[in-house]
């Protein structure tokens, strides 16, 4: 469960300890990006991965990316750099809800949904 090149690593709301994060997957030898949940204990020093959504088939971001977990429990991935400039919202199932694909000729570092 190797993560590598890994990008805004940031506080699920309203779930001390839990933290999203958007893994590159550089360093991996089947090249695949993710969006990441993960509990930390601090006390113990364990990380316990508690979510993760890989695309179907796979995207490999090999540069920029973000997660962010939105208020009403959907996250919103964005599959950044410019050969990849796709967002894609899941809900809590995983489940995509939204999709934005845009042109290759565009740099997307990171993606933020305000409500």
């Amino acid at each position: 469960d190797q993560i590598s090149f890994q990008h805004d690593f940031q506080p699920v709301p309203g779930k001390p300890g839990h933290y999203t994060l958007f893994d590159n997957g550089n360093l991996r030898d089947e090249k695949y990006s993710r969006a990441v949940e993960y509990q930390l204990d601090t006390i113990n020093m364990r990380a316990e991965k508690i979510w993760e959504y890989r695309h179907d088939p796979d995207r490999f971001s090999r540069v920029m990316g973000n997660a962010q977990r939105l208020p009403n429990g959907n996250t919103l991935v964005n599959w950044g750099g410019d050969d990849l400039p796709v967002i894609t919202e899941l809900g809590p199932d995983s489940v995509v809800v939204y999709e934005a694909d845009f042109s290759t000729d565009m740099n997307n570092y990171r993606t933020f949904r305000f409500a």
